[in-house]
C-alpha cells in the first residue's frame, strides 16, 4: 500500500471519528436530552417512567429521547 493509499485511509478514519464525536455532542446539546444525561448519572440506571416523572415529561417523549441518545451512543440499553 502506498503512503496516498494510507494517508487518505487515516484521513476517513478520523473523519468518521468526528462525525460520530459531532452527532454525540449534538444528542448531548438538546436541554431535555441533558437533563436526561444527567438523572442517569445520578441514579445510575432508571426505568422510562420513572425519568418520565421526574422530569415531569410523558412517557413517550422519554423514550423517543432515550433512543436518539441510545443510536448516538450516548447510552448504552
Amino acid at each position: 500500500m502506498s503512503r496516498v493509499q494510507e494517508s487518505r485511509r487515516g484521513n476517513r478514519t478520523r473523519l468518521k471519528r468526528y462525525f460520530q464525536a459531532s452527532r454525540r455532542f449534538f444528542a448531548a446539546a438538546d436541554p431535555v436530552r441533558l437533563e436526561i444525561l444527567c438523572c442517569l448519572q445520578a441514579r445510575g440506571e432508571a426505568c422510562v417512567s420513572d425519568l418520565a416523572g421526574e422530569l415531569d415529561m410523558s412517557v413517550a417523549a422519554v423514550s423517543h429521547h432515550l433512543r436518539l441518545l441510545q443510536e448516538c451512543r450516548c447510552l448504552k440499553a
